[in-house]
């Protein structure tokens, strides 16, 4: 499970560098730290004017509130998220891109 929070790409930025970059599927990069591979962020070509930061690097996380759920059909037998969040079996690809970046800073599970 990966809990990230969506910002516009321009506002932000990582020190000293953005990391390195990769790109597995068309349309779709990542960023890691060079020197732990730790994952700094996600763009994608359907949302070009956002980036996605796990919520894990964020110091505050904890004032983001969850918008979506996505690929709940993945969610681990054990967890119970018990809110009433829109949620997507698989990808909310669909809900992320008629949203475009008019609501940044948005937490997605």
């Amino acid at each position: 499970m990966v809990a990230v929070a969506a910002f516009d790409a321009d506002a932000v930025t990582f020190e000293p560098d953005d990391g390195r970059t990769v790109s597995v599927a068309p349309g779709a990069v990542r960023t890691f730290c060079d020197k732990c591979g730790s994952p700094l962020s996600f763009r994608g070509d359907y949302v070009p004017d956002q980036i996605y930061v796990p919520l894990g690097l964020l110091d505050q996380a904890g004032e983001l509130e969850p918008h979506i759920h996505s690929y709940d059909s993945q969610r681990l037998p054990w967890l119970h998220i018990e809110d009433d969040i829109q949620r997507f079996a698989n990808s909310a690809r669909s809900r992320l891109v008629d949203s475009g970046s008019s609501e940044p800073k948005k937490a997605t599970t």
